[in-house]
């Protein structure tokens, strides 16, 4: 029984791992559909009318010129929401639940092209089910998940630049082997626009973005004998470009500077690298210290992943190799936060807020995987030896099986988030639907129903010059509108 066992496990990557892969893969996708199916109860808050109502009323194009020089900055948001309204406006309720499908897709092909680039020996189950468990913790551990996928304005504003950077790294990796030099330039172009597109969401992300690329191409640099290493720089210097033009597109908007007209000062370049590698800092330990039950898992789950890959995957690694590795992830996953955190030290000298910490929880989250895949790895290549390979494996795989329990646990306390949104949504439909048919019968100044704020979202007040009412009353085409409370 064990003979046959060692030898189905040891395949490529053989049946029984695949289908252990493939059902944690199954268990992470769960409380990420519960999640999408939240999401469909997205509807209007806040900002959202504020969008969708500069659209109605300037059109498509003018209102992209309205809104960087008098609004907001990040080019990149306002174009992805006017396309989304071509489909009318229940579009916006499958936006999360494609936003998910989107980052799962872009996580998976990255952890494909790091294991083609750097032969990590990851299977392709066992990337989707490395892709799963990252987006799932990603969005579990969110500090602001209502803000970062039911609404919207921040949806797409702070993670959806976490698919794009997900999709330009992976791109680069792959054109590395799959373009010639010599026929580059539809390729850098092409990289060159998607760069520059991933960075006009968000200061924080955009930051981190450039941080990742002047770090991957110090890599690259620094990598010498290695194929494709050619076409890669050209391709990092290629997104790079687009970053950075993305980069001088956002400084140079009037909205910037009108904003910051509201704030103090920016610091200098010595407290504002002091200060933000404190909050990067704070920001860790705190999720450590906060969230220690997902952080064990996030960082348990590649361990056991690693150290039940098939024989064949199976490679011998000093403890100063593993240690060197570790040490250099953590780093770079260090200076990552940091970047992500800059932005909003330099433009509030302030702590990020819950929304834009969905930037370096991408960052740290990845970081713990990556600490647990060595560790696996370097587990296996001491312990995996002689007869008492059999029963570790197989215990590894008991307790990496028993590990899927903790996200279908997840799944089923997510639900009462469902029932929560769905009356959310059918109080905000009624009024939406009492509001048409006051606009159908001719009215133009509206008294409707009050709803509670969400989430730190400000909802419709009774005063009808309040910012919210009067994004609203341009979202429905109305003179004025407001609360009887």
């Amino acid at each position: 029984m064990d003979a046959n066992l060692e030898q189905e496990w040891a395949g490529k990557p053989g049946r029984l791992a695949a289908l252990l892969y493939g059902l944690g893969g199954l268990a992470f996708l769960l409380p990420l559909g519960v999640f999408a199916l939240t999401g469909f109860q997205t509807r209007y808050w806040a900002d959202d009318y504020c969008f969708s109502a500069a659209l109605k009323t300037d059109g498509f194009w003018q209102a992209q010129v309205s809104f960087y020089q008098s609004t907001s900055d990040r080019y990149a948001v306002l174009p992805l929401i006017g396309i989304s309204e071509w489909f009318g406006e229940h579009s916006i309720q499958i936006l999360p639940g494609l936003v998910i499908v989107l980052f799962l897709a872009a996580v998976t092909w990255l952890l494909w092209e790091l294991h083609t680039a750097l032969q990590l020996s990851i299977p392709r189950g066992m990337a989707f089910l490395l892709a799963g468990m990252g987006v799932f913790f990603v969005l579990l551990q969110a500090p602001n998940r209502f803000q970062v996928l039911y609404w919207r304005s921040g949806l797409l504003t702070y993670l959806m630049p976490l698919v794009t950077i997900s999709a330009l790294a992976a791109w680069i990796l792959y054109g590395r082997r799959a373009y010639r030099t010599k026929r580059l330039w539809p390729y850098l172009t092409a990289i060159f626009l998607f760069a520059f597109l991933s960075a006009g969401f968000s200061e924080t992300s955009t930051v981190m973005q450039a941080a990742g690329l002047f770090l991957g191409l110090a890599a690259l640099l620094w990598r010498r004998q290695w194929a494709g290493r050619g076409t890669a720089l050209w391709l990092a210097f290629a997104a790079l470009a687009g970053t950075l033009l993305g980069i001088a597109v956002l400084l140079l908007s009037p909205s910037v500077w009108l904003r910051q007209a509201h704030f103090a000062a920016p610091p200098g370049a010595f407290a504002l690298a002091l200060t933000s590698l404190r909050y990067g800092l704070d920001f860790a330990l705190d999720t450590f210290k906060t969230q220690p039950l997902p952080v064990a898992v996030s960082l348990a789950g590649p361990a056991l992943a690693a150290f039940t890959l098939p024989r064949g995957g199976r490679m011998k690694i000093s403890l100063a190799q593993a240690g060197l590795a570790g040490v250099g992830v953590v780093l770079l996953g260090l200076l990552l936060v940091v970047s992500a955190i800059v932005p909003s030290v330099f433009a509030q000298s302030a702590y990020p807020e819950g929304r834009a910490l969905i930037v370096p929880r991408f960052v740290l989250t990845g970081t713990t995987m990556a600490v647990g895949w060595i560790a696996g790895r370097v587990a296996a290549a001491y312990l995996l030896t002689g007869r008492a390979s059999r029963p570790l494996r197989l215990l590894a795989a008991l307790a990496l099986g028993l590990l899927f329990l903790y996200p279908l646990r997840s799944a089923y306390l997510n639900l009462a988030e469902v029932q929560t949104s769905q009356a959310r949504a059918v109080a905000w439909d009624e009024r939406h639907a009492s509001i048409q048919a006051a606009i159908a019968a001719g009215d133009q100044r509206l008294h409707v129903a009050g709803m509670d704020s969400v989430a730190g979202l400000m909802e419709l007040g009774p005063d009808p010059d309040m910012w919210v009412n009067h994004c609203a009353a341009g979202f429905y085409g109305i003179e004025s509108i407001q609360t009887d409370e």
